[in-house]
């Protein structure tokens, strides 16, 4: 799940024509915006990759994630990513702590955050806060866009620091009631998740018209719903199908299509909204069926888009 923060991004200035070619093979080169030897303006947008220590293998496939991202979509987008971590992009400096300077230099300056934990949370700064957790939440204070991630990979008890594993417990806890996440369990499944999450976030903040550029019309995206088993557990399943993406998702089922003495099945957490669901992806709600429950239902789904809020009701085989 994806942590998707408010509306009021300020936007990076737009028009910046970039050149070079490809993924670099060190430092931060613009990749090639050319398509058919022709130049165009494009829009830069800084992704600034946040984490503890301990999942250094992620931060750099999240960079190189990146420069392959733009390779394949900015000739649609017309928007660039440069990835920005501590290790690459800041620079050295004497007279504030250094988390001051971090925010200075790299953090308050990027427009889109990627937050990666796993065992560790990090050092503690000035506010109190966690380090990651503090980059964060300026990030979303800012109205700028969070996606949050957690892995699930096993760890060896005798490897880890208790403290620093049962924090990182707890803000995952404390998150969950505030915000969207998704879970991963290796490297492979953090970069797919990665990438569709910031395709989503690219169409939805930054894939604006630019000078040559006819304005798109608006994207009406298509949901679907569907019930599907998996062992002894079945999940309510909504599809985003697209084009384009859905937020502020509402699902419920119709009381009237229940049939006769059967209940509604019982689907975990339905009451709250999805805030975002990306073209081409689809987000599971757990079901509790049993003997009483009815073979079929009508499901409601309320959602908004480019083209304005959209409603559709689709029977379900229970």
């Amino acid at each position: 799940m994806n942590v998707t923060s408010p509306n009021g991004l300020n936007q990076p200035p737009r028009g910046d024509t970039v050149s070079a070619s490809t993924s670099p093979p060190s430092g931060d080169v613009v990749p090639n915006v050319e398509t058919d030897g022709m130049v165009y303006a494009a829009q830069v947008v800084h992704v600034f990759i946040a984490s503890p220590s301990d999942v250094a293998e992620e931060r750099q496939a999240l960079r190189q994630m990146i420069w392959d991202f733009n390779d394949e979509h900015t000739p649609d987008t017309k928007v660039v990513l440069l990835p920005r971590m501590w290790e690459t992009n800041s620079t050295p400096h004497i007279g504030a702590p250094p988390q001051a300077i971090l925010d200075d230099q790299l953090v308050d300056s990027s427009d889109i955050v990627i937050g990666v934990f796993w065992t560790r949370i990090g050092q503690l700064t000035d506010d109190g806060k966690y380090a990651t957790v503090h980059e964060l939440d300026r990030f979303v204070d800012a109205g700028k866009p969070a996606l949050l991630y957690f892995s699930n990979t096993p760890v060896v008890p005798s490897s880890i620091e208790p403290e620093q594993y049962d924090a990182v417990q707890a803000f995952k806890k404390d998150i969950a009631s505030r915000s969207l996440y998704r879970e991963y369990s290796g490297v492979p499944e953090l970069i797919e998740h990665a990438r569709r999450d910031l395709l989503s976030v690219v169409r939805e903040h930054f894939n604006l018209p630019v000078e040559g550029r006819a304005a798109q019309p608006p994207r009406k995206t298509n949901l679907t719903a569907r019930v599907e088993r998996r062992g002894k557990h079945a999940y309510l399943v909504i599809e985003n199908r697209g084009p384009g993406d859905a937020r502020n998702v509402h699902v419920s089922f119709v009381p009237e299509s229940i049939e006769e003495d059967f209940e509604a099945p019982i689907a975990h957490d339905i009451e709250k909204p999805i805030s975002n669901l990306g073209e081409g992806t689809s987000f599971d709600f757990s079901l509790m069926l049993h003997s009483g429950t009815s073979d079929r239902a009508d499901v409601l789904l309320r959602w908004e888009d480019d083209g304005g809020t959209q409603e559709k009701i689709q029977s379900v085989s229970l």
